[in-house]
């Protein structure tokens, strides 16, 4: 949870300053060294990331140790603006 935190942190600061979050979780990688693999999980897999088409919120998951969307093992992190 504290890496899906950390990515959540990256995702609205990137909000704040382009007014709605990216529609790649790659973004807000750049070019910075440090946020190089920021977008992969202790697992080493991608996160699972989708922004509603409003640009307003996001899921952000963690398929957990399995690697399979929509398991038990999952850790999700969900952000709505409402």
């Amino acid at each position: 949870m504290k890496k899906l935190t950390e990515v959540a942190s990256l995702l609205k600061h990137e909000k704040q300053t382009s007014g709605h979050y990216p529609e790649k979780l790659s973004t807000i990688i750049r070019n910075n060294p440090l946020h190089n693999k920021i977008d992969k999980d202790y697992w080493g897999r991608e996160f699972f990331y989708e922004r509603h088409p409003s640009g307003e919120s996001f899921i952000l998951i963690s398929l957990g140790p399995d690697g399979n969307l929509n398991t038990p093992d999952d850790i999700a992190y969900e952000f709505s603006a409402d």
